[in-house]
């Protein structure tokens, strides 16, 4: 009986101990941060794209803006020098996730970009502000915090950054 007991015992902490939701060492940043979802999936605007042609010696600046009542606004600046050449830059916005597609990716900057980006109309009562970051995933799956200030004003319902600091395209975002 006793072994049973002490059988029936181990099989269960290996069991509870080993699944994907527990860690005997703490979660890992790509187990515990997530981006925010700060619309309803079946919204109808699901992600807007902008884009631009930017000159890398003399640098310039693609603007973000779209309407309506879940109305998106800001700007990525290159700064001169960034990139050898003329490209071409699109910056897809998911207004579901709060997460940002820039491209083509990969593309590695000589200089940082800076990137400024507000979510008007959207839904953060569930959202604690202290936990919120900007950032990108590595390839690593770690989350890597791209700096700024960030705004979660629940009483407006504006979620945004200013001044995040873009060092290659891939995709960034709010998460928790």
């Amino acid at each position: 009986m006793k072994k049973l007991l002490a059988l029936s015992l181990l099989l269960a902490i290996a069991f509870f101990g080993c699944s994907e939701q527990n860690s005997l060492v703490g979660p890992t940043a790509s187990q515990s941060r997530e981006f925010i979802e700060i619309s309803p999936s079946s919204s109808l605007a699901k992600t807007t794209t902008f884009s631009g042609t930017i000159n890398g010696a003399a640098g310039g600046e693609i603007l973000i803006n779209a309407g309506g009542p879940k109305a998106v606004s800001g700007n990525l600046l290159f700064p001169a020098g960034a990139f050898d050449g003329e490209e071409t830059f699109a910056i897809s916005v998911n207004q579901v996730k709060a997460y940002i597609d820039f491209s083509p990716s990969p593309f590695e900057f000589s200089e940082d970009l800076s990137f400024n980006i507000a979510f008007y109309g959207v839904n953060l009562h569930r959202i604690n502000p202290d936990e919120v970051l900007f950032g990108y995933f590595g390839s690593n799956g770690e989350f890597v915090d791209a700096g700024g200030t960030i705004t979660v004003d629940q009483e407006n319902n504006v979620l945004s950054v200013q001044g995040a600091v873009i060092s290659h395209f891939s995709r960034y975002g709010f998460t928790r």
